[in-house]
């Protein structure tokens, strides 16, 4: 029996992941010399982990384990967005919506 897999690259979950691990990689990229490069080095470690967990989850057939994948993309997102908070990124945005503001 032969199981048929989507393409994670389809789900908008993982797209708006990769939109927002662009946008961490640029503005550690820009603010560097601020963040500290150690700082900076984890929030891209911590990062890349989120679209990776949903590549993983949308490949796993076990239903536990695909919510487990998925939240532990949750548990980065939420780290990441409170240390870009304490870094003052939101501040950085133009007033408005935020292009940090995604909801899980």
């Amino acid at each position: 029996m032969r199981t048929e897999v989507d393409s994670f690259r389809k789900l908008n979950l993982y797209k708006q992941a990769l939109r927002f691990t662009h946008m961490v990689l640029q503005y550690t990229e820009q603010n560097r010399d601020e963040i500290g490069l150690r700082e900076c080095l984890e929030i891209r470690k911590q990062a890349m982990e989120i679209p990776k967990n949903i590549a993983t989850a949308a490949s796993e057939i076990n239903v536990k384990n695909k919510y487990k994948k998925l939240n532990r993309s949750k548990e980065a997102f939420q780290t990441i967005m409170g240390d870009l908070k304490r870094l003052g990124m939101d501040k950085s945005e133009k007033k408005g919506k935020s292009q940090i503001e995604y909801t899980y």
